[in-house]
């Protein structure tokens, strides 16, 4: 796989992130304690420390702070000791000054599911989550069923999302950040778990891209003579065709499925209507 073009800096690695929907630990006592608090370095640090006991192991937690970053919300994961500790965990948390409002969530039977809701990505959208081979064989029975117009509808479905995402991810951030950073939409997909993509070249003359996703969600597991990665196909049109102001078209030139090690895609603009 070639190098990012240059003035892209090349992804680092990194390490799986789990998504904790449900914590299991069998004939242990679970507790959630959601947080919100004035936000100032030192804070979470000092949260933790107060909740530091013999009776009280932190398992995992989650933190997200309002866009000025004056307000933190704190999803803290804990086991105790007995039933009584997750009082003494409320107890702790509300001696603080700074602390606004403390939920405490019991487990039961040893299992702890985080009911949260709503999901929420961090350009505020509200989100859902998908079990990515599920939904590859969702799109994988699409095409069972209509045939060679599967594999249309599929792109058709990808080029539906990826148009308004785009939309949203420049209202977001805006035109000049997309140009200067052009990496940063697909790095949105990728954490969204729809695979790692990496930008591998680029000709904003010609108006062309290469795009590389590995271990992407829609081919893995998949078997196919032709490429398969109609929905990220989709996506990555709709979504070049807004950045860009003008019809983009894609073509996936390696495929997974097909026994690649990867799946690259072509970007490059549409043939004008005859």
């Amino acid at each position: 796989m070639s190098a990012p073009p240059e003035g892209l800096a090349p992804d680092p690695p990194e390490l799986p992130k789990d998504l904790s929907i449900a914590i299991v630990r069998e004939g242990r006592q679970l507790v959630k304690a959601a947080v919100e608090f004035d936000n100032a370095p030192g804070r979470l640090a000092d949260l933790l420390q107060t909740l530091s006991c013999p009776e009280h192991t932190l398992l995992t937690l989650h933190l997200a702070t309002t866009p000025d970053q004056s307000t933190a919300i704190g999803h803290l994961y804990l086991e105790v000791t007995g039933a009584g500790e997750a009082a003494d965990v409320e107890r702790r948390l509300r001696m603080k000054p700074y602390v606004r409002k403390v939920f405490i969530r019991m487990g039961y039977g040893g299992i702890l599911v985080d009911s949260a809701f709503p999901l929420v990505l961090s350009d505020k959208a509200q989100a859902i989550i998908l079990d990515g081979q599920q939904a590859s064989e969702m799109f994988a029975r699409v095409r069972e069923l209509m045939g060679s117009g599967g594999a249309v509808i599929v792109y058709e479905l990808g080029k539906g999302y990826g148009r308004p995402r785009f939309v949203r991810i420049i209202g977001t951030r805006g035109v000049e950040f997309m140009d200067a950073h052009p990496e940063y939409a697909l790095q949105m997909l990728s954490a969204m778990g729809w695979g790692k993509l990496t930008m591998t070249a680029i000709d904003r003359e010609k108006g062309t891209a290469t795009i590389v996703v590995e271990d992407g969600f829609e081919c893995r597991g998949q078997k196919s003579t032709t490429p398969h990665g109609q929905f990220i196909r989709g996506v990555l049109a709709g979504g070049a065709s807004v950045a860009l102001g003008r019809e983009l078209e894609c073509e996936e030139r390696r495929c997974i499925a097909m026994g690649d090690e990867f799946c690259e895609y072509f970007l490059r603009p549409a043939d004008p209507p005859e």
